[in-house]
C-alpha cells in the first residue's frame, strides 16, 4: 500500500510540475512554455499578453539567424575588442582589466555577442533595402529640430569623484545628504579646452540634472550641470552626420518591423494558453 501511495505522490508531483511548466505558445514548432512567459513578465514587469508578444518576437529572430546563418565566432570577437582597446589607446589586456574594474568580463562579452550578431543580422536583412537619407532630409530635420543643437561655450558644474560607485548612486537620490567618501569641486569649465568624451557627456546632460556615471583611472566621476553660458545654434555642417545616423537608424528601425510583421504573417503561430 505504501508503495502505491508513494507512486501516486510522485505521480502527482510529475502532473503538477507539467502543469506548471506547460506549453504556452508554439512559434513554427518552438516552444514557450508557461514558466517563460511568467519570467518576462517579471524581468520586464509587463502584461502576459506583452510578455507573449516578447517571445514570439524573439523567437522568431533566433529562427532568422538559424536560417539565414549568422553568428559572431570567436575571431570576430576579438578582432572587435581589439578595435575598441586601440579606440581607448589600450592593448586588448588592458581593455579587458578595465572592463573588469566595472564589469563582469563574461557579462561583457556576452552582450557584445549578442550586439555584434544584431548588428550582421541587421545589415544582412536590410542590405540593398533601405534607401539613403537626403541631404533636403537632413535639412529639414535640422530646421525643425534647432532647439536640439543648442550648445554652451562654457559650463558651470559641480564635480563629484569617488572610488565607491554607490556612494554616487546615494548622492543622486538625495543631494543634500553629505557623503565623506564623496569629494565635490565646483568648477566652470570651457568646452572647448576638454576631451571629446567628456564634453559628449556634459552636451547629454539638462541644466539643473546629473550626468551619467563615469570612470577615469579607477575614479568614478559624476557631474551636476548648473548653468551653460553663451549658447549659440550648431550649424548643420557640423551636426550632418549625426543627423544622418538617427534618420537612418529610424528608417531601419521601421524597416525591421515591416520585416518581423511579415514573418509573423508566414509563421506558424499556436497560442495555447
Amino acid at each position: 500500500m505504501k508503495l502505491i501511495l508513494i507512486f501516486l505522490t510522485f505521480s502527482l508531483i510529475n502532473i503538477q510540475a507539467g502543469l506548471i511548466n506547460s506549453i504556452a505558445v508554439k512559434v513554427n514548432k518552438e516552444i514557450i512554455t508557461s514558466v517563460d512567459v511568467d519570467n518576462k513578465m517579471q524581468e520586464k514587469k509587463i502584461s502576459k499578453e506583452k510578455a507573449i508578444i516578447l517571445l514570439v518576437d524573439e523567437a522568431l529572430y533566433q529562427q532568422s539567424l538559424k536560417n539565414l546563418n549568422i553568428k559572431i565566432d570567436i575571431d570576430e570577437m576579438n578582432k572587435y575588442i581589439k578595435e575598441l582597446a586601440k579606440k581607448n589607446k589600450m592593448t586588448s589586456s588592458q581593455f579587458k582589466k578595465a572592463v573588469k574594474q566595472e564589469q563582469n568580463y563574461k557579462s561583457f562579452t556576452k552582450s557584445l555577442q549578442k550586439r555584434l550578431t544584431y548588428e550582421k543580422f541587421v545589415a544582412k536583412v536590410s542590405s540593398n533595402k533601405l534607401q539613403k537619407v537626403t541631404e533636403d532630409e537632413m535639412l529639414e530635420y535640422y530646421h525643425d529640430n534647432k532647439y536640439r543643437y543648442k550648445q554652451a561655450s562654457k559650463v558651470d558644474l559641480r564635480v563629484y569623484a569617488t572610488k565607491n560607485k554607490n556612494a554616487l548612486y546615494l548622492t543622486q537620490e538625495n543631494p543634500m545628504m553629505l557623503n565623506n567618501e564623496v569629494e565635490i569641486q565646483n568648477i566652470t569649465l570651457n568646452l572647448n579646452d576638454i576631451n571629446k568624451e567628456v564634453k559628449n557627456i556634459i552636451e547629454k546632460t539638462k541644466v539643473g540634472s546629473f550626468s551619467s556615471i563615469f570612470t577615469n583611472q579607477g575614479v568614478h566621476n559624476m557631474f551636476y550641470l548648473i548653468k551653460k553660458h553663451a549658447v549659440v545654434i550648431t550649424k548643420f555642417i557640423k551636426v550632418k552626420n549625426s543627423i544622418f545616423n538617427k534618420l537612418m537608424i529610424k528608417r531601419q528601425d521601421e524597416f525591421l518591423k515591416t520585416y518581423f510583421e511579415s514573418l509573423k504573417a508566414t509563421a506558424k503561430i499556436e497560442i495555447l494558453q
